[in-house]
């Protein structure tokens, strides 16, 4: 079964891009000079579709990457040739805002802007400011470390996240807390 059958099962097929001329678009970010050929890109809505996909891509064999705004100036979000992409721009919800507590629960496709917006709203301050925030999302911040010219005041995404559940290359959700 072809890696693009799969992810078809996984997320339905308005939600699945193979076709070799809109792949085009997903072979690059914002680095100069790179260039990958994915094989299929997925845009899953859940937690549970991701681990999904990764399974049937490492059953496969195929590589995967995960995307998030693709604004990456580190070839983070280039693929290798042959790749399953995991797009997270479905992935948009803030799951909690504790103002008291200062603790937010995102998933990965929340945008960067979008979020300072929502936090300053209530009068508090996300300092990770990336060129990028109109269109970088927190799981590619997380991913990268992402900073931006208030780093060198506040500090930079690591600084602000205590925890993550991530899926693992073979489809397992861990757990990671900050001591």
């Amino acid at each position: 079964m072809s890696l693009a059958v799969l992810a078809r099962s996984v997320v339905g097929s308005g939600n699945v891009i193979d076709d070799p001329d809109a792949l085009w678009t997903y072979g690059y970010d914002a680095t100069m000079g790179f260039r990958g050929h994915p094989a299929v890109v997925a845009f899953p809505g859940t937690e549970l579709e991701v681990q999904r996909l990764v399974r049937a891509a490492a059953a496969a064999g195929a590589p995967i990457l995960p995307r998030g705004g693709a604004t990456s100036l580190a070839a983070s979000a280039v693929p290798p040739d042959g790749a399953l992409v995991i797009d997270t721009n479905r992935m948009q919800e803030i799951l909690a805002l504790d103002v008291q507590s200062q603790f937010a629960v995102v998933q990965p496709g929340v945008v960067t802007h979008v979020f300072r917006e929502l936090v300053a709203a209530h009068g508090l301050l996300y300092p990770p400011d990336p060129s990028s925030e109109a269109g970088s999302t927190l799981g590619g911040n997380a991913a990268t470390n992402a900073g931006g010219a208030s780093a060198f005041k506040y500090g930079v995404t690591r600084d602000f996240v205590t925890g993550l559940r991530a899926v693992t290359a073979h489809g397992e959700i861990v757990e990671a807390d900050r001591p």
